[in-house]
């Protein structure tokens, strides 16, 4: 229930201002509100607010071409980089659905995050490749700069998906990346399929296991990004 009130809120508020307004025309006449000395004066100021503007219509244009100005900035931030550009870039700011498109296309391509295969997969090569992604949605996290934008779902789906492949880094990363690394060395001098080492790991079974409860654990947030995870079941 929260879920879906935080994702209609916009519209909810909207129905809200409409109630509120048409409950006020019911219950207040408009032209008493015409005689309130505040609306009085306002209404004067309008009429010459408007005679100004007639008379002087250059100016007007100025301060359009201004408030035009002042919006476009509010849909970009300045970052002092080492790029071009005198070391000012322009980045277009942050929004959920930019969010979604980068995760999608960047998970797209990482299959083994998904979908396992037992008998083809390196866990060595898994193993980095959740380390990249883990840097990668903690990236996309940053980038949501203010309260609006993070108290939505698309900001706490990426919550989940760090929280889930952080679980398994922090379990097996260590251990395995040194005895993977140590076994290559040891046998430097001839080839080794990486099956044999990785089977000859203490905790392979467990690790697998693992790795299959991390596939069932992401598939609804491939499912959130609209990532096809069934192409690689077949």
């Amino acid at each position: 229930m929260r879920n879906w009130v935080n994702k209609h809120k916009n519209i909810i508020i909207f129905i809200i201002v409409i109630l509120g307004i048409l409950i006020a025309l019911c219950c207040f006449p408009l032209q008493c509100v015409l005689e309130i000395p505040g609306v009085i004066c306002l209404k004067n100021n309008l009429d010459f607010i408007g005679k100004f503007i007639a008379g002087y219509p250059w100016l007007a244009t100025v301060a359009l071409i201004f408030i035009f100005i002042l919006l476009l900035i509010q849909n970009f931030s300045l970052n002092s980089t080492t790029m071009k550009f005198g070391g000012i870039e322009f980045q277009i700011k942050h929004s959920e659905s930019n969010a979604k498109i980068q995760i999608k296309n960047y998970l797209t391509a990482k299959r083994s995050i998904f979908v396992l295969y037992e008998e083809y997969d390196n866990y060595y090569d898994v193993i980095n490749s959740m380390y990249d992604i883990l840097a990668f949605l903690r990236k996309q996290l940053a980038n949501f700069d203010n309260f609006s934008q993070t108290n939505n779902e698309c900001y706490r789906i990426i919550e989940g998906m760090i929280k889930t492949i952080g679980w398994f880094l922090t379990k097996y990363q260590s251990d395995y990346r040194r005895y993977y690394e140590t076994r290559n060395e040891q046998n430097s001098d001839r080839f080794i399929p990486f099956k044999e080492i990785q089977n000859a790991y203490f905790g392979v079974e467990e690790m697998t296991a693992d790795l299959h409860n991390l596939n069932l654990k992401m598939k609804p947030y491939a499912d959130f990004f609209g990532i096809d995870t069934e192409k690689w079941s077949n």
